[in-house]
């Protein structure tokens, strides 16, 4: 399957997760840390997980979440860029060829600046 096809197939949505991180540049940011939200979206083909209702023919949601959660709450990065990054291509890197992967994530506390990383097919 090309990766056109899986982005215009089944789409797993992850929105909202909240995790405490110590991400940035400032000395504060790095010693209090501070919440960051990320959102993914992965696409995938899951005709066959919807005929066999097997988890076993799917990309468990959970799976997911605890590669954001280690990478969001994992070792301190300057950029949230870097940090959708990693997100976007642990999840690639584990699920692939079968997956396309993009993540978004900024700070709670900050309304009008927002970070995104981007990972391709």
């Amino acid at each position: 399957m090309g990766d056109e096809e899986i982005r215009g197939g089944d789409k797993l949505i992850l929105r909202g997760l909240k995790f405490h991180g110590f991400h940035g540049v400032k000395p504060e940011e790095r010693a209090l840390g501070q919440k960051f939200l990320i959102d993914v979206d992965a696409w995938m083909d899951l005709r066959a997980a919807g005929k066999s209702d097997c988890l076993s023919d799917t990309i468990s949601y959970t799976e997911i979440y605890r590669i954001a959660k280690e990478i969001a709450e994992g070792p301190p990065q300057n950029l949230l860029e870097s940090v959708a990054q990693q997100i976007a291509s642990t999840t690639l890197s584990r699920y692939s060829p079968n997956i396309c992967c993009s993540c978004e994530s900024w700070e709670a506390s900050c309304c009008c600046s927002w970070y995104s990383g981007l990972s391709g097919c």
